[in-house]
């Protein structure tokens, strides 16, 4: 009897009557199955590591994505102050534009130049660009010349 595994009683005869080719062909078949399972072992680490390759890489691109939108979105506070900007121009245009309009309504030519003075100074004062009140200025013109043609 063996001290070290005392369940085991590996007499003689218990030793005659074991199966060794019966039990070397159990360890190949073992042996063949631990070297199976090790291979779907190290292929499944391998798909494991691939996976977390792919979703590194993912949440590398989806930083690098907010960065460029950070990027991309960093001037949008002074695209809205121009784009009111440009708004209330083109707000006080169409208010001059409007005004152009009243002499058509002039009973008289003094009244209708009155009228046209008024917006080029109002377009003046209001630091509108030359191009826009050399518009206005012929836009007034023509007005004032259908109104009054003998003028």
């Amino acid at each position: 009897m063996s001290d070290k595994y005392p369940e085991l009683n590996l007499t003689d005869e218990a030793f005659s009557k074991l199966d060794i080719p019966k039990f070397v062909e159990s360890n190949k078949n073992l042996n063949a199955a631990i070297k199976n399972t090790n291979a779907h072992l190290n292929e499944i680490y391998n798909q494991v590591q691939a996976t977390n390759g792919a979703v590194f890489k993912r949440e590398v691109e989806k930083h690098e994505a907010l960065l460029q939108i950070a990027e991309n979105t960093r001037g949008i506070k002074e695209i809205v102050s121009l784009v009111r900007e440009g708004n209330e121009i083109n707000h006080k245009t169409f208010e001059l534009i409007q005004q152009l309009q009243t002499i058509m309504t002039a009973q008289t030519p003094q009244e209708g130049e009155t009228i046209l003075r008024e917006v080029i100074n109002t377009a003046n004062q209001a630091n509108e660009d030359f191009e826009t009140i050399q518009t206005l200025i012929g836009y007034g013109k023509m007005l004032f010349k259908l109104v009054f043609p003998d003028v």
